[in-house]
């Protein structure tokens, strides 16, 4: 059993798809980047992260400022933030018991805690920001290691690739969403522990009574999700 959750925020708690929309409006001319259109916006999420960037016309070297500056102007689109439906009821439901809950996003961590303390939502025990957009695996150990946590014991929740990797590489079970950032056909490559299609199915992975080494019921949820 999962005692602890760590939780990605964009696209897997809240849909921030109209706040990202908003954004890449104010820096596409700041950044000289390929102007896009929502179907042009949506081919990105079926593609990795650095072709992603390839294909906005942004130089990598560029990357780490834009990042900087994202986190900066996103504190002024909080209020366009929605939940997932069915979230929320997740949240009170592993915090009812008793599971440890944390946030490690790409976001900055003190977006997440204003969104958060917006909507009265107190179950996380803590939240981080990852340091590097290409390495979150980086964050993800340094909050283990700072919690002390036993990394069997743990799940990811995230909604892209690059996602996957991070916790491959730790390792620890993840279980990937298809409502976020990423199509699940692109999830599916990177071979996640779990794929999931809708929040009620994170209740049957959260709150079974064997570990992920129960490989074939891992394999089933994820076959479940594909169909």
């Amino acid at each position: 059993m999962y005692d602890i959750i760590i939780f990605d925020f964009d696209g897997t708690l809240v849909d921030s798809d109209r706040v990202i929309d908003q954004l890449m409006e104010h820096f596409v001319d700041r950044y000289q980047m390929q102007p896009m259109d929502r179907q042009s916006f949506d081919e990105l999420k079926s593609l990795p992260l650095r072709e992603k960037i390839r294909k906005t016309g942004l130089p990598l070297y560029k990357l780490p400022r834009l990042v900087k500056e994202v986190k900066q102007s996103y504190a002024n689109h909080i209020d366009l933030l929605e939940l997932v439906p069915g979230i929320e009821n997740l949240i009170k439901d592993l915090a009812g018991q008793s599971k440890r809950l944390f946030i490690l996003s790409s976001n900055a961590s003190d977006n997440i805690v204003r969104f958060l303390k917006h909507h009265e939502i107190d179950q996380f025990e803590a939240v981080y920001s990852a340091p590097d957009l290409m390495r979150k695996d980086k964050g993800i150990r340094q909050l283990l290691k700072k919690h002390q946590l036993n990394a069997k014991k743990v799940i990811y929740i995230g909604d892209e690739l690059r996602d996957i990797a991070a916790c491959q590489k730790i390792p620890i079970d993840i279980a990937a969403v298809t409502w976020g950032h990423d199509t699940k056909n692109l999830l599916q490559t990177g071979n996640p522990n779990y794929l999931i299609s809708r929040p009620d199915e994170l209740y049957h992975i959260l709150n079974s009574a064997q570990n992920h080494q129960d490989t074939a019921f891992s394999l089933n949820m994820s076959s479940k999700a594909s169909h």
